[in-house]
């Protein structure tokens, strides 16, 4: 796999991609952050967390 520029500016990536290396975030976020969060009418968390 390499990192090229995409058409709208970002980045990107081509190639095949070996393996499967999927990482499980939500599940280590904490029940009480996520309710501070829905409380004060977010729907992301954002940069703050």
């Amino acid at each position: 796999m390499k990192t090229v520029w995409g058409n709208s500016g970002g980045i990107d990536f081509e190639g095949t991609i070996m393996g499967d290396n999927t990482d499980e975030v939500a599940q280590r976020i904490p029940d009480a952050v996520l309710s501070d969060v829905r409380a004060r009418g977010g729907d992301s968390l954002g940069t703050r967390y």
